[in-house]
């Protein structure tokens, strides 16, 4: 799959691939409420098993969604995420999480672990949104930044990239945190621990 812009896409989930390109994927959320003073984690998918959320329960519970056009060919879950290629609609495998997931925070920060086999221009690691136009995402083989890992921020087109040098690698699994604040107004992304990308978005509309 390669293309040179963004197709709008209707869901609200992660791992937007093709041809089998990630495994071993864990995902949580820390989350801050405006009434909390400090952060809670809120959601945690392992997919050792499903795709279970195993710190907000079942109400939560992510959905594998096959490939659109291939048939007895769905995302795989067993010891880690695999998603073999083929889907239409430029996606492959992926899972769909409950609509509202980020409703109602002030502040966010989205970790996840991550193994990717090969990259693919364009996949997303995860994404949340409504359509290209509305979406937060992480994408570690964008199709500009030089090809290196960026977070972008999406509220209603006027898209902001948090842009990082991190050319992303294959066959070794990954820790990538971005953070939200949304008194300061500020994004980072942390890699393997470190700060490689800082950005100050331009009003409170592009939280997630």
């Amino acid at each position: 799959m390669k293309r040179t812009v963004k197709t709008p896409f209707a869901r609200l989930g992660l791992a937007r691939l093709a041809s089998d390109h990630w495994t071993a994927l864990t995902l949580t959320f820390l989350l801050l409420p405006s009434v909390l003073p400090a952060q809670t984690l809120e959601h945690r998918y392992s997919f050792v098993s499903d795709a279970s959320d195993s710190v907000g329960g079942s109400a939560w519970k992510g959905t594998i969604v096959p490939p659109g056009n291939v048939s007895g060919s769905a995302a795989i879950i067993d010891n880690g995420l695999s998603l073999p290629g083929g889907g239409g609609g430029g996606y492959s495998g992926y899972v769909s999480l409950p609509s509202g997931i980020l409703v109602g925070d002030a502040s966010i920060t989205v970790e996840c672990w991550v193994t990717q086999n090969a990259g693919n221009e364009w996949g997303t690691i995860w994404d949340f949104g409504n359509n290209g136009n509305v979406n937060f995402e992480l994408c570690p083989d964008p199709g500009r930044n030089n090809s290196d890992l960026l977070a972008a921020f999406t509220p209603n087109g006027g898209e902001n990239d948090l842009d990082t040098p991190i050319s992303f690698p294959d066959g070794a699994e990954q820790y990538v945190a971005v953070t939200y604040n949304n008194p300061t107004l500020t994004a980072n992304l942390f890699y393997g621990g470190v700060l490689e990308g800082t950005l100050t978005l331009p009003n409170a509309t592009y939280s997630p």
